[in-house]
């Protein structure tokens, strides 16, 4: 949220009256499911996202906006949930900033949307790291077919040693690769979202492309 609130900070009040604000990744749920979704309304796919996430968050799925992307393959529903009180505060803090329309969505998908074309054809990773927090995603022919969230931050291979260091991005990287059966050596290309200045810890494997949105 504070990178989130800081964006917000960095729009003067009277410059604009529009603006786009990325949610903090650790403020979001993220799940993908899969289905035959080419034949379903609008409606009955915000339907879908509903109960799955209502499977998922139990009660706290109520007090989520529940956002939804079919993929490019019909077969795939990527869902996002953000709290209801997240949304308020940053339309409450846009409102004493004088803008009087904002769209709020995650970090992931806005950069997904700017990044995404880098990646190459085929089988890839497309991963962003947000205020510590990382969100990688399985794509397949440019559809995201699953998704996997956590912290960032590396961790000793020994407790209390730090010189031996396990790249938190490379180790959940592989856990989602392996939950589907896939092999790191058969991805085509990785490709990493992040601010160059945070010192990340990575494989070589990686293409790595710096985030620094835009503000209106």
């Amino acid at each position: 949220m504070a990178a989130t609130l800081a964006e917000l900070g960095a729009v003067r009040s009277g410059r604009v009256k529009d603006a786009q604000i990325l949610m903090a990744d650790a403020r979001v749920h993220f799940d993908v499911v899969s289905g035959e979704y080419a034949h379903l309304s609008e409606r009955q796919l915000q339907s879908v996202a509903q109960a799955c996430l209502g499977e998922i968050l139990g009660e706290r799925a109520l007090g989520c906006v529940v956002r939804w992307n079919l993929q490019k393959d019909a077969r795939h529903l990527v869902i996002a949930a953000i709290e209801s009180s997240d949304i308020d505060l940053v339309e409450h803090l846009a409102r004493e900033h004088g803008i009087e329309r904002i769209s709020v969505q995650p970090a992931f998908c806005g950069h997904w949307n700017e990044h995404a074309s880098a990646l190459v054809q085929g089988l890839g990773v497309f991963a962003t790291v947000d205020e510590d927090h990382l969100v990688a995603a399985l794509v397949v022919s440019g559809a995201i077919t699953a998704i996997s969230c956590g912290s960032a931050r590396s961790l000793p291979l020994v407790p209390g040693d730090a010189s031996r260091q396990e790249s938190a991005i490379d180790d959940r990287v592989d856990r989602l690769l392996s939950s589907v059966g896939l092999n790191p050596s058969q991805v085509q290309g990785y490709l990493l979202v992040a601010q160059k200045s945070g010192g990340v810890d990575l494989n070589a494997r990686w293409q790595v492309v710096g985030s620094q949105p835009e503000l209106p």
